[in-house]
């Protein structure tokens, strides 16, 4: 049997947001399924995850504009970036936006 560290801070209703181009939206469903499962395999959850997936219309700034309203929650939240070639980028937010 393999335990399993527990999740840092409350990962109680994670936010989580996919951000991907239209061309990767399949690979962003896949990513976001992964990490819904990886999450509630841990003792987590993520809030409503068939709306993670979001479509990047305008490249690197899709996603610092996501960050930008992740942060201002101030809630726990992991945005990950999907490119058209299968890179990805993730960012955790452990709800605490300002000191």
């Amino acid at each position: 049997m393999r335990v399993r560290p527990p999740l840092p801070g409350d990962a109680q209703d994670v936010r989580l947001v996919v951000s991907a181009p239209a061309e990767a939206a399949l690979l962003a469903a896949a990513v976001r399924d992964a990490v819904a499962g990886a999450v509630a395999a841990a003792g987590g959850s993520v809030r409503d995850p068939e709306r993670a997936v979001t479509e990047s219309r305008h490249c690197a700034v899709s996603g610092m504009l996501e960050l930008i309203a992740l942060a201002g929650a101030e809630e726990p939240a992991l945005l990950i970036s999907v490119s058209e070639s299968g890179h990805l980028t993730s960012i955790a937010l452990n709800g605490s936006a300002r000191p």
